[in-house]
């Protein structure tokens, strides 16, 4: 992609706080991809650098168009949750060994916390989970206007903390955060010991608009004081306002930052972009600065767009386009046809109307495909492979393999696993040892000779507590044998006077 003279000027900012306002089409990603190139190629290090996106799909476009041209080393990109996980694990905040809940596997737990509560309130799923984030936060003592749930909605108050706190102790149980504790225990700690973590010098973040308060004050006490920070939003676009998310960040932002305009518009011909800008004028109030231009004047030739008026409701219009208009276009094989919709619930009208006229097609609505439970059973083998400390996809492993009726009795088989000192993969065969390393522990107690060590600690920090007795004792074929037992007098060390 040719950059344009605007896109060349936001590429080669290297000072200061700037707001980017890019709509749809302006080429936002591929300039995202170009700052982080130019900056590296003109001496930046890429740990000093952080770049967030909303999504992971968006970190994962811009992650392959900077590999494509340099393969930088040590360069974050991913979305606030990911890299509060990398804060919260690289600074060993949380155990290694601490799973994540994706959205569905808190929902389940959320729901068990319920029915072992006895709660029979109203409130759903999602009610509660919110809930539960505000009473952390508050326990927390967070600033008011970070604390992103309310009470105001609650007048069940005691039956639904109770669920919190069985939900929290669940988790506990099972060594696991939720995606809202991510950012709870970042700002926490980053807030109470800033100083003592990794700053950095250079930062992008894209879809600011969507940035709930609590995640832009994370980015900001991750800045160092001369950072310099571009923020890539669109007023247009802000659709995450029930997590939190304010419009009142991007007007703050205008104040306290240059601000850029992207107007050129690379992903419409010019007669489907003025369509665009006279209904959001009409119907939208947009809050652009200028108007949106299309990088080109392209003349519209036959066909090439149709605006058809329908009268009556979704279904009648949905037969107008499946009986009328898709027959026609359908007969020009070299090229695809798609249906754009606004809801899951108006692409399944179109596809019962579709399926009833044989046309074949494809729908893409509907329930998540990573909520799916073949999809999650087969991250959760995954899952295992990649990381045997990984709790979450053995609860999953246990249930199918271990064929354990409910998620619960397979977590409370793996918990009892884990807090043995056990792992899963201990029971399963070695293909080259032909063994498991159970196994080969129970033969060598029953024909070997070992010796089992024991030791008594003042504590459990090895720089200052000390070892006051020390025990052993000899097992030889499963018979037991020596012991030894010795009390130890340790002197106080200088430090110590």
């Amino acid at each position: 992609m040719k950059l344009s003279e605007e896109q060349k000027k936001i590429v080669e900012l290297t000072e200061g706080s700037h707001l980017v306002l890019a709509p749809p089409g302006t080429g936002k990603t591929e300039l995202l991809s170009h700052r982080v190139v130019y900056a590296i190629e003109n001496g930046v290090h890429p740990s000093e650098m952080l770049c967030l996106t909303f999504t992971n799909r968006a970190a994962k476009s811009m992650r392959e168009r900077i590999e494509s041209k340099i393969n930088p080393q040590n360069l974050f990109i991913g979305n606030i949750h990911q890299f509060c996980s990398y804060f919260l694990y690289s600074n060993n905040i949380i155990p290694f060994f601490t799973g994540l809940l994706d959205e569905e596997d808190s929902d389940l737990l959320m729901k068990e916390a319920k029915d072992l509560s006895n709660y029979t309130g109203e409130k759903k799923l999602y009610e509660l989970l919110k809930y539960n984030s505000y009473l952390k936060q508050k326990e927390f003592n967070f600033p008011k206007d970070l604390i992103l749930y309310s009470e105001n909605n609650f007048n069940d108050f005691n039956s639904v903390e109770q669920v919190c706190k069985t939900y929290e102790s669940l988790k506990k149980e099972s060594s696991l955060l939720d995606f809202d504790d991510l950012l709870t225990l970042t700002y926490y700690n980053l807030s109470n010991n800033n100083n003592n973590f990794k700053k950095y010098s250079w930062i992008q973040v894209d879809e600011v608009q969507d940035l709930n308060p609590l995640q832009f004050v994370i980015i900001e006490l991750l800045s160092d004081n001369d950072a310099h920070k571009v923020y890539f939003g669109d007023y247009e676009q802000s659709i995450f306002s029930f997590m939190g998310a304010k419009l009142e960040r991007l007007h703050a932002l205008e104040k306290d930052c240059k601000v850029h305009l992207l107007q050129k518009n690379f992903r419409s011909p010019s007669y489907l972009l003025n369509v665009y800008i006279d209904f959001a004028k009409e119907h939208l109030n947009p809050k652009w600065k200028k108007d949106p231009v299309p990088s080109e004047n392209k003349i519209k030739q036959k066909n090439d767009l149709l605006l058809i008026e329908t009268k009556g409701d979704d279904i009648q219009e949905a037969k107008i386009i499946v009986n009328n208009i898709i027959p026609k276009l359908i007969k020009e094989t070299d090229k695809q046809t798609a249906i754009l919709v606004r809801t899951n619930e108006q692409a399944d009208k179109f596809s019962r109307l579709l399926s009833q006229k044989n046309i074949e097609h494809f729908k893409v609505s509907g329930y998540d495909l990573f909520r799916r439970q073949i999809i999650k059973d087969i991250m959760a083998f995954l899952g295992c492979l990649e990381n045997e400390l990984d709790r979450v996809s053995w609860f999953r492993m246990m249930k199918i393999f271990g064929k354990i009726d409910t998620l619960k009795n397979s977590r409370k088989i793996i918990n009892s696993i884990f807090n043995l000192g056990f792992l899963p993969t201990d029971f399963l065969k070695d293909e080259y040892e032909n063994n498991s390393y159970l196994s080969q522990f129970y033969n060598h107690f029953k024909n070997e000779r070992i010796i089992i060590f024991d030791t008594e600690t003042t504590g459990l920090d090895p720089k200052s507590d000390d070892i006051i007795q020390i025990s052993a004792i000899e097992v030889i074929k499963g018979n037991i044998g020596k012991s030894f037992n010795c009390l130890l007098y340790t002197s106080p060390s200088p430090r110590d006077s």
